[in-house]
């Protein structure tokens, strides 16, 4: 199966994403239910090592996440582009995504190295398709901030339709005194 991990976001997030969505030009959007922030991207995994991604993913202690989307991000080329929200999850954002990597490593499962880009996918576009019209809709396109207090392991599931994620586990960001 082909997982990842992600941020969950609020309803309250997705609710102003659905909204900026409805601005774009037609194009394939990202389902309300698939909407996340991924902070690493793991493959072709099976149960055995879902089950230790979790275990490893258990033991991570962090601080809600307050997220504020912005700024229109394109990314891919010719065989497909993605049109995304920028995500400012300031030096928090970054540690999450820093220990998840380190607990992945430290259980056997090394991630491939990617620059972390953090981001939120909105629609999906051929390749080569002319991306202005996106860039028009989406200028000055922001959400409020808000508080992610979730992340977990997600499994991929192509369908021709497009993906569909699931949750394999989540688990809770909470404050620490």
């Amino acid at each position: 199966m082909r997982v990842f991990i992600a941020l969950c976001l609020p309803d309250e997030a997705i609710d102003q994403i659905v909204q900026i969505q409805s601005t774009m030009p037609p194009s394939r959007l990202t389902p309300e239910d698939n909407l996340h922030l991924t902070l690493a991207f793991v493959g072709d995994a099976s149960l055995q090592d879902c089950d230790t991604i979790l275990d490893g993913l258990s033991s991570i202690q962090h601080e809600p996440i307050p997220l504020t989307l912005a700024g229109v991000q394109i990314f891919g080329g010719k065989h497909g582009q993605v049109v995304a929200l920028g995500a400012d999850g300031g030096p928090g954002l970054t540690m999450l995504h820093d220990r998840v990597r380190s607990r992945m490593h430290g259980v056997g499962l090394p991630l491939a190295r990617r620059r972390f880009r953090p981001h939120v996918t909105l629609a999906r576009l051929p390749g080569r398709a002319d991306t202005g019209p996106f860039h028009t809709a989406l200028r000055g396109a922001k959400t409020d901030t808000f508080k992610a207090s979730r992340f977990g392991l997600f499994e991929s599931i192509l369908q021709p339709e497009g993906a569909i994620y699931e949750a394999i586990g989540l688990f809770p960001l909470t404050e620490h005194s």
